[in-house]
C-alpha cells in the first residue's frame, strides 16, 4: 500500500514537473529570433490584440505566436484595444521580456526633421515621415479655420509657426498632438535669448 502511495506521489511530481517546465519555456525561453530583419516593430492606434501578434509575426519578430498568446494572457496584457507606438525589440528577447517591454509602452523615439518649406503640404508630407498621423489628416486640421484662429492663426499665417528644426517625437502622435508641440516649440523660441524682443527693434 505504502509503495503505491509513493508511486502515485512520484507521477504527481514528474507530472507536474513538467507541465512547470513546459510553463517556464513559454515564459522564459526565447521568442524573438535570434537575427532580426528589423529591430523595431510599430503598432498602430486602435490595433487589437491579434492585429499585434499579426504584426509580430508578419515581420518575423516572434517565433511561437501560441506561447505569445498564453504568456501575454498571464501577463494581462491582451486588452480589446492596445498600447499603440513604435518599439525597438531586443533579439533573442523571452515572451515575458517582450511582453513587458511592449505592455510598459517604452518607445523609441523618431527624429522629426521640419526643413524650409514654402507651402503647408510641405509640412504635413514632411511631418508625416515620421508620425502615424499622415498628410491628409495633417493638412485638414491646418486648414481648419475655427481651430487654429484659436491660437491666433489663419491660413494665410500658420507657415510661420514651423521652425526648421530636428524634434522628437514618438510615432504614435496624432496631428493636434502635433500641432500643439509645435506651439509650444515656436513659443520656446521666440522666448530664448529675448530673441522676440530683437526681433522688434
Amino acid at each position: 500500500m505504502l509503495k503505491k502511495i509513493l508511486w502515485g506521489l512520484l507521477v504527481v511530481v514528474i507530472i507536474g514537473g513538467i507541465f512547470g517546465y513546459n510553463a517556464y519555456v513559454k515564459i522564459m525561453a526565447p521568442n524573438v529570433p535570434e537575427k532580426l530583419e528589423s529591430t523595431t516593430v510599430t503598432i498602430p492606434t486602435n490595433s487589437s490584440f491579434n492585429d499585434v501578434v499579426k504584426i509580430l509575426y508578419n515581420n518575423n519578430q516572434i517565433i511561437d505566436t501560441v506561447s505569445f498568446r498564453k504568456v501575454s494572457e498571464m501577463m494581462n496584457y491582451k486588452k480589446e484595444i492596445m498600447r499603440s507606438g513604435r518599439y525597438k525589440i531586443t533579439p533573442s528577447w523571452s515572451n515575458r521580456s517582450l511582453i513587458s517591454h511592449l505592455r510598459a509602452g517604452k518607445q523609441e523615439a523618431v527624429n522629426l526633421v521640419l526643413t524650409h518649406g514654402w507651402l503647408l503640404e510641405d509640412v504635413a508630407g514632411k511631418a508625416s515621415k515620421f508620425i502615424e498621423s499622415d498628410s491628409t489628416d495633417l493638412i485638414t486640421l491646418f486648414r481648419n479655420k475655427d481651430y487654429i484662429t484659436q491660437y491666433g492663426y489663419t491660413t494665410e499665417t500658420l507657415m510661420s509657426l514651423f521652425i526648421p528644426n530636428t524634434y522628437e517625437f514618438y510615432w504614435n502622435t496624432n496631428e493636434k498632438e502635433f500641432f500643439e508641440r509645435m506651439i509650444k516649440e515656436h513659443k520656446r523660441f521666440w522666448n530664448s535669448n529675448n530673441r522676440l524682443a530683437k526681433a522688434k527693434k
